[in-house]
Formats: structure tokens, C-alpha cells, sequence
């Protein structure tokens, strides 16, 4: 460890990685002898390991050169994107096999350590590709919910980085979504919890993620459509009016691709009635906010809401939306009634 740790302050990291390499071969080798993991040492390895991938300067100096401190990519490049595309560098190396053994007990704990580092240096965009290729290489390992809830959270903190109205935005926002829906394959009938049935901790975690991400960002794309009918019914003329219910229109496609999500999770959850009302809300929006736009909605959109809000009227697990989604249904048949006017 000492020797490995001595090549990283000398600033020869590609000598320092294989050094905390050969140390972590040693530690699997004394695990079996004496049943100790080593925590500690493993530890250290996999910090000092992903901190080394990163450096564009990999080799250093030589071994008989003197050490004097060697500016890299941080020290020199003052655009901080710039400086990111050029640290990715250490997502090719990290599987790069001649350089990290892909297929130890331990390789996935070096793109953790990776994805962590990226994680510091606040390389959001870096820390995402780390993660979703530790999700593609081991999909059934114990913290991949973690994992994907948090690429979630990235795309949300990208998100309120963009500007309002932009396209980055909308496309973060969209991502976010889509990687809180991701969170589905780790509830229920599935062949990540069946690969950790033995790990009821891993299994709550998951439960807890899925229910708390999807239903947050269901509510937070209803939340938003809504705001943004408004402001656009207070639009006097359609050219300003149009791309604010477009942006209304996004928002309400994801409200309806989370609560659709949330509840493919569990369809018989205490708050499975309520979901379904959200639901058919955000089709029913989908359908209004169409004909505002003088935009006849596709006989597929027409149906989906239709009876989705049926399914909420004639519903016996709960009346408490009963009303509203009788109005759905009437009000869907007259938003098709005008869009045929308007043709």
C-alpha cells in the first residue's frame, strides 16, 4: 500500500494503479487465508485508483527523473467543460482490461470510485456515463437502484442549470423523468430483485427510491403543466399563446409517462386511485391542450384518455374523484367535438 501511495505522490499514476492493483490481488489472496477483507486497504485502493485514471499526464516521470510537481488538466485549463471533456479520459482507461481487471469481485468498486470523483469535481455530464455503463455491465449488482436514482438527480441539477423555455432544458427534464421510470426494474416481478431476494436491505432501498422519484416527478411535471395552461389561457394572442402550451404539452406527456411508470410498479398500492386520477388528468390535458393549438389529436390519444378516465369514474376502490373524472369523460368527447368543428 505504502509503495502504491508513494508512486501516486510522485505523480506516476499508470506505475501507482497497477501497484494498488497487485494490492488488491494480495488482499483477495489473505481474505482466503485468514478471512480478514481488508476493508480499509480495498478502500483506499479503489479512491486512489479512480483519482489516478483521471490525470491526463498517466505515465509521469520516470523512474530515475527527480520529482518536481507536474501541472495537469485542473492546473492549466480554465474552462471547466473543457476540462471535463479532456478528464474523460478516465472512462476509457477504467476499461481498458490490460490496465483494470474487468472481471474481479472488486472492478465495479473502481467505477464507483470513478463515478465519485467525477462526482467532486462536479463533472455531472462524466459522472452519468460512469454510471449508466456501471448499470450496462452489471445490471443485477445490489446498489444499481442507487445508482440510477442518481443519475435522476443529476439530470434534475442539469435541468435548473438550463435556461427556462430552452431545449437543453426540456431535454434534461425529459431525461430525468426517463431515468426515475428506469427505477420500475427494481420493484415487483423482476430479475434484478430476484438477484437480490437474499438482500431485503437492497430490496427496501429500491422500494423506497421508486415510490419517493417516480411519484416526485409525476407530481412535478403535473405541477408545471398546469402553470402553464394557465399562462397561456391568459394569452390574448395564439402566436404568443401556442409555445406556452407546447411546453405545457411536454410537461404533461411526462406527467403521464411517470404516473403511468409509478404505477406499473405496484397497481394495488394505497394510493394506486389517486395515481390513476393523475393519470388520466395529464391524458385528458394532453387532449385539451391539443385542440387549443387547433391540433386534432390522433385516434390513439382520444381513446388512452377516454378510458383512463372511465376507469377512474366507475372505480370501487374510491369516489373521491368521482366527479372530476365524469367531467374527463364528457369533456374529452367535446374537445373531439370541436377540433371537428374547427376542421
Amino acid at each position: 500500500y505504502k509503495l502504491a501511495w508513494t508512486y501516486f505522490k510522485q505523480q506516476r499514476y499508470e506505475t501507482s494503479v497497477r501497484q494498488f492493483i497487485s494490492l488488491l490481488r494480495y488482499t483477495d489472496e489473505q481474505e482466503k487465508l485468514t478471512g480478514d477483507p481488508g476493508t480499509d486497504f480495498r478502500a483506499e485502493a479503489f479512491t486512489y485508483i479512480a483519482g489516478s485514471l483521471t490525470y491526463l499526464d498517466f505515465t509521469g516521470p520516470n523512474a530515475e527523473d527527480p520529482f518536481i510537481p507536474r501541472n495537469d488538466v485542473l492546473d492549466v485549463e480554465t474552462d471547466s467543460h473543457v476540462a471535463e471533456q479532456k478528464m474523460r479520459i478516465g472512462i476509457d482507461r477504467v476499461q481498458d482490461n490490460k490496465l483494470i481487471p474487468q472481471g474481479e469481485k472488486w472492478t465495479v468498486d473502481i467505477y464507483k470510485a470513478l463515478a465519485q470523483e467525477y462526482r467532486e469535481l462536479n463533472q455531472l455530464r462524466n459522472e452519468i456515463e460512469i454510471s449508466e455503463l456501471i448499470l450496462k455491465k452489471w445490471p443485477m449488482y445490489r446498489d444499481a437502484p442507487v445508482i440510477q436514482n442518481r443519475i435522476a438527480d443529476i439530470y434534475d441539477l442539469l435541468t435548473g442549470q438550463s435556461r427556462e423555455g430552452t431545449a437543453e432544458r426540456a431535454q434534461n427534464s425529459a431525461k430525468a423523468l426517463e431515468a426515475r421510470t428506469k427505477l420500475a426494474a427494481y420493484v415487483g416481478t423482476t430479475p434484478w430483485v430476484e438477484a437480490n431476494k437474499n438482500d431485503p436491505e437492497a430490496i427496501q432501498a429500491a422500494e423506497r427510491l421508486v415510490r419517493g422519484g417516480l411519484r416526485r416527478a409525476a407530481a412535478d411535471h403535473t405541477n408545471a403543466g398546469s402553470a402553464l395552461v394557465q399562462q397561456a389561457i391568459g394569452i390574448g394572442d395564439k402566436e404568443s399563446r401556442d409555445p406556452v402550451f407546447e411546453r405545457a404539452l411536454t410537461e404533461y406527456k411526462l406527467a403521464a409517462q411517470g404516473w403511468s411508470g409509478y404505477l406499473s410498479q405496484d397497481e394495488n398500492s394505497s394510493d394506486a386511485y389517486e395515481s390513476r386520477y393523475w393519470l388520466a388528468d395529464a391524458y385528458h390535458n394532453v387532449i385539451a391542450i391539443l385542440v387549443a393549438m387547433d391540433r386534432s389529436p390522433t385516434p390513439l390519444e382520444v381513446d388512452t384518455a377516454r378510458k383512463a378516465a372511465v376507469a377512474v369514474r366507475d372505480s370501487n376502490e374510491d369516489d373521491k374523484y368521482l366527479q372530476p373524472a365524469a367531467v374527463m369523460v364528457v369533456d374529452i368527447t367535446q374537445q373531439v367535438l370541436n377540433d371537428q368543428y374547427k376542421t
